[in-house]
């Protein structure tokens, strides 16, 4: 039933990580970076890093961030899941 709170396995407030992974393109860093500011305030940021794949064709991206609530963990994972250049979120 759409009214009904979903339980999570989470306690929140929590810090989590979230990893994002895409082409290594100035593209995908841009738009991950559109999608955190928008999404996440500075002072919710945690840590923040970046992986090259074996043959730097891919790069993964790591935020852990602050959240108070499901709901804000989802509108991120919305947000990050739509973009163009993403190829997986985890």
């Amino acid at each position: 039933m759409p009214n009904e709170s979903r339980e999570s396995l989470l306690e929140f407030p929590c810090d989590f990580p979230i990893k994002i992974t895409g082409k290594n393109t100035i593209e995908f860093q841009r738009e991950i970076m559109e999608i955190i500011n928008q999404h996440i305030p500075e002072k919710k940021r945690k840590d923040y890093s970046e992986q090259l794949s074996r043959n730097q064709n891919y790069l993964a991206i790591t935020i852990v961030a602050n959240f108070n609530n499901q709901e804000e963990l989802d509108s991120v994972y919305r947000a990050i899941t739509a973009a163009k250049t993403v190829l997986m979120a985890l």
